[in-house]
C-alpha cells in the first residue's frame, strides 16, 4: 500500500458499559487504535458479499496497515471515527492474506 494514499486520521473505538449515577448501564467508547488510512465513499450500486449474502448499504471502504493483533470478529464490534463522523465496520478483509493491508467494509452512522 502507499503511504501517500493514507492521509486520513482515524481513531478505532470499542464500545463499553458503563453505570452512570443512576445506576443505569449506558454504552460508552474509548479508543482502540489511532492510525494513517485511506477513506473511501463507495458508488452507489458497488456490491459486497458476505458468505452467500449480499451487504448492499455499505457506504465506505477504509484501508489500513495491517497491525499484528487485529482480530476480525472483535473489530466488526468496533467503530471507526473519521473527524466526528461514525462508521460501524461490518467486515475485516486482511488483503491476499498477507498482512500487509486490511480493508474494513462500514456502514456509516447517521446522527442526528
Amino acid at each position: 500500500m502507499r503511504s501517500g494514499l493514507l492521509r486520513h486520521k482515524i481513531i478505532i473505538e470499542e464500545s463499553t458499559l458503563a453505570a452512570d449515577s443512576f445506576g443505569e448501564m449506558i454504552e460508552t467508547w474509548s479508543t482502540y487504535e489511532t492510525t494513517w488510512a485511506f477513506v473511501e465513499p463507495l458508488q452507489q450500486g458497488d456490491k459486497f458479499f458476505s458468505g452467500d449474502r449480499e451487504i448492499a448499504d455499505l457506504t465506505h471502504k477504509i484501508s489500513t496497515r495491517y497491525q499484528s493483533g487485529w482480530v476480525p470478529n472483535t473489530l466488526t464490534q468496533m467503530r471507526v471515527n473519521y473527524n466526528g463522523r461514525y462508521f460501524d465496520i461490518q467486515r475485516m478483509v486482511n488483503v491476499d492474506e498477507r498482512n500487509n493491508e486490511v480493508i474494513f467494509l462500514c456502514i456509516e452512522r447517521v446522527t442526528a
